[in-house]
């Protein structure tokens, strides 16, 4: 016989198992409803298995979800392996392979913004400084040659750009020492002239640039201006005495600081005037140039032997007016 305390209790205990169980999958219908919304970072693959999302945190939107899926960034692993491929590319990418045998001939220059041709290349125009007018310019063909050799070398622009500023800044150096030896020429020819002419330094000077002109040197402008282009040459008052030499031998008069006697003869003996005379004759040309390596001595040896005889040839002179 059957209690039937006992059997109401166990058909209370069927009725509480079948409520849970009705609970239970309430709750998965549910979460499988949320989990198909993806609101809380899940998708599911086509086979109907869930892929979690739940490492990125967060809500995710149907673009969010689309792109993982796409990239199947299922779990940090995928995405850091990605990453480091992504990186590898990048790098990789700003190498450029040069032909071995000339890099030269690599098709990728113009790529590079390099102009095939030399007339292409956009360079600075030449500033010339105050006071190197007439020894420092742009030259054309100079520069014409610098760009042909930009485009073969295969020069970015800013390179040339920046070879051709160098250049021009060297070029200006060198200008500017040609321009202050000139001044310490041109006063040194100033105290010769002062020194040897005294009051017919005009006189004598006329006359020295027309002996200079007959012998075919091409100067141009008034005298000051034909000293300035002697003193751009060096070694002016050197020239000077040869070309006054060569004034008064022509005009068969010596006046009172020629190179040659009274008597316009030219030589005289042994006298110290023939004897400069005659050395500056033979050794004109390494007295006004010198670049022009003297005969039979060195170049200390003839300023030396020059300045002696210039010297002789003074005293001599005053020693012959105090005599008058």
């Amino acid at each position: 016989m059957i209690d039937e305390n006992t059997g109401a209790a166990e058909a209370a205990s069927d009725a509480t198992a079948t409520d849970s169980a009705a609970q239970a999958s309430s709750d998965a219908t549910a979460t499988g409803a949320e989990t198909a919304g993806g609101g809380n970072g899940t998708s599911e693959k086509g086979d109907g298995t869930a892929t979690g999302y739940d490492w990125l945190g967060g809500e995710l939107t149907d673009d969010d979800r689309k792109y993982l899926d796409a990239k199947k960034f299922d779990d940090p692993r995928k995405v850091y392996d990605s990453l480091r491929a992504a990186e590898r590319e990048l790098r990789d990418g700003d190498k450029v392979a040069l032909p071995k045998d000339d890099p030269l001939k690599w098709d990728g220059w113009d790529k590079m913004g390099v102009p095939a041709k030399g007339e292409d290349y956009d360079l600075p125009p030449v500033e010339v400084p105050e006071g190197l007018e007439g020894i420092y310019g742009e030259n054309p063909d100079l520069t014409n040659a610098m760009r042909g050799a930009m485009a073969g070398a295969r020069l970015l622009p800013a390179q040339a750009q920046a070879l051709y500023g160098k250049f021009n800044e060297f070029q200006i150096a060198q200008a500017q020492a040609v321009a202050d030896e000139s001044k310490r020429d041109l006063a040194a020819a100033t105290t010769w002239m002062g020194e040897n002419w005294g009051a017919q330094k005009d006189e004598r000077l006329s006359a020295a640039i027309t002996a200079a002109k007959n012998l075919g040197i091409e100067f141009e402008g008034e005298n000051a201006q034909v000293l300035d282009q002697m003193a751009l040459i060096g070694g002016t008052p050197q020239m000077l005495a040869v070309f006054d030499a060569l004034a008064q031998s022509q005009a068969g008069d010596v006046p009172k600081g020629g190179a040659f006697s009274a008597t316009g003869s030219g030589a005289t003996g042994e006298s110290a005037q023939a004897q400069l005379a005659s050395f500056e004759a033979k050794h004109g040309a390494s007295l006004t140039n010198k670049d022009t390596k003297p005969e039979g001595m060195t170049r200390a040896q003839l300023n030396e032997k020059w300045t002696a005889l210039r010297e002789a040839a003074r005293a001599e002179r005053e020693a012959s007016a105090k005599k008058k």
